[in-house]
């Protein structure tokens, strides 16, 4: 999204704040043309652009009630549907930033209104195959090859979650006490890994998995392939330790 920004007495602006969830969190935008406007004698708008995560829309979206009806800029209500809220506040170079509500500045005229600007943006409707639409609580499918990716995002993810229940009744040494193979362990990690690259806003929808989550799996796998891997080489080492150890014994008898 971007919009434009402006201050009084020449003071210039220094930052925009965005937020998606009615001033829960804020994402720093980024100021653009108008910036670099002198201080003291910034007279015009200052544009500015910000992008809200997607994993954060998607979550948001997915809690919008089905049967919203904002007020809108021009006073009427938004047709009855899912509404997602955009908010944003300015800050100037004196640290002045817009308050969150009118009421502090009313005035008999209505001027100089510099609170929060919030507009509101209707969600598209549903398209999932499996509901009307009517009641659905999730965002619409990006597309057939979104939903695809989506669906290989999860299996990789399953499967890896299924390999490691299997792998935690093991020893952590393979070939000690019946462990599981090196080779076990990095597949495992592969498959995390893949599922962190397939990721995509549908899975969030379908799961509630973010991105982040399915990362720290992977990283954990990583680690534990990394660990089960150092262990096998120190005991491969020491089984030629000792395997060279029975050789100068045998060799010193025979002496």
């Amino acid at each position: 999204m971007n919009t434009f920004r402006g201050t009084g007495g020449g003071r210039k602006i220094v930052r925009v704040d965005v937020s998606a969830d009615g001033g829960k969190t804020w994402e720093q935008a980024e100021l653009t043309s108008g910036a670099q406007q002198p201080s003291e004698r910034a007279w015009a708008w200052v544009l500015w652009e910000a992008t809200i995560d997607p994993d954060v829309l998607q979550r948001l979206a997915a809690q919008a009630s089905g049967s919203e009806q904002p007020e809108l800029d021009n006073g009427s209500k938004g047709a009855s549907g899912r509404w997602l809220s955009l908010t944003c506040k300015a800050t100037d170079e004196a640290f002045n930033t817009q308050p969150e509500s009118p009421a502090s500045i009313w005035n008999l005229r209505g001027i100089l209104n510099n609170s929060w600007h919030t507009i509101n943006v209707k969600l598209p409707s549903c398209n999932h195959p499996d509901c009307t639409g009517t009641s659905c609580t999730r965002m619409p499918l990006e597309d057939e090859q979104a939903s695809i990716q989506a669906s290989r995002c999860i299996e990789k993810f399953d499967q890896a979650r299924a390999a490691v229940t299997q792998l935690s009744k093991l020893s952590t040494v393979p070939g000690i006490g019946g462990g599981g193979t090196l080779a076990e362990y990095e597949k495992v990690a592969g498959l995390f890994a893949e599922a962190v690259q397939l990721h995509n806003p549908t899975v969030l929808q379908r799961q509630g998995l973010t991105k982040a989550e399915m990362e720290s799996y992977a990283i954990q796998a990583q680690r534990a392939y990394e660990s089960v891997k150092f262990l096998a080489q120190a005991r491969k080492a020491e089984k030629h330790q000792e395997k060279a150890a029975r050789a100068a014994a045998e060799s010193a008898k025979q002496q």
